[in-house]
């Protein structure tokens, strides 16, 4: 059982392996695991996982988001070679956070102009965040709020429901949901 994905901080057990060759006796086997950054990995022992015994078993922290590429070569005298390689993909699961600097209305009035407060999104690994804004009215009309604009005016009494929706590089996201009251 090889490759798959990994949580982000979880150790990465390689198992043990093992290589022959059925008409030589000598096979060179290694085995080289490199992290998503292109340096080889460090085991949690501090050997370097490059170009190493694969018959031993090996274990690795998965401290950087991205994939492990792990390489297995066996090489007979002839100079046959055979390599195996997969990766370990360590997922970004964490969506984005969206903060308000203020408090939005939960009442208002026929005509009067709801305004989302200004807000901040921030991502864990700092990459561009995609941020959509939304009006659902009372009357059942979904309003796409452009960029560069915060507010929707009330033109009929009921519940009005803000949603703002940020999502990072990776897919992940967030819907931040506040209701109004509109009244006549």
């Amino acid at each position: 059982d090889y490759g798959g994905v990994a949580a982000f901080g979880s150790t990465v057990v390689l198992p043990s392996a093992m290589a022959a060759d059925t008409l030589e006796p000598e096979v060179d086997f290694k085995m080289s695991v490199v992290g998503p950054d292109g340096k080889p990995v460090t085991d949690v022992n501090g050997v370097v996982l490059k170009d190493v015994d694969p018959t031993r078993e090996y274990s690795f922290g998965a401290e950087q988001y991205g994939r492990y590429t792990v390489r297995y070569s066996a090489e007979d005298t002839s100079g046959n070679e055979q390599t195996l390689q997969y990766v370990v993909n360590v997922e970004d699961d964490v969506p984005p956070e969206i903060i308000f600097s203020g408090e939005f209305r939960t009442q208002a009035k026929v005509g009067d102009i709801l305004v989302i407060p200004e807000f901040t999104v921030s991502d864990n690994l700092g990459g561009e965040v995609t941020v959509y804004k939304y009006c659902y009215t009372s009357n059942g009309v979904l309003v796409y709020i452009p960029e560069g604009s915060d507010s929707i005016e009330c033109r009929y009494e009921g519940i009005y429901e803000f949603r703002i929706l940020a999502v990072d590089e990776t897919g992940n996201m967030v819907v931040k949901t506040v209701r109004i009251t509109v009244s006549a």
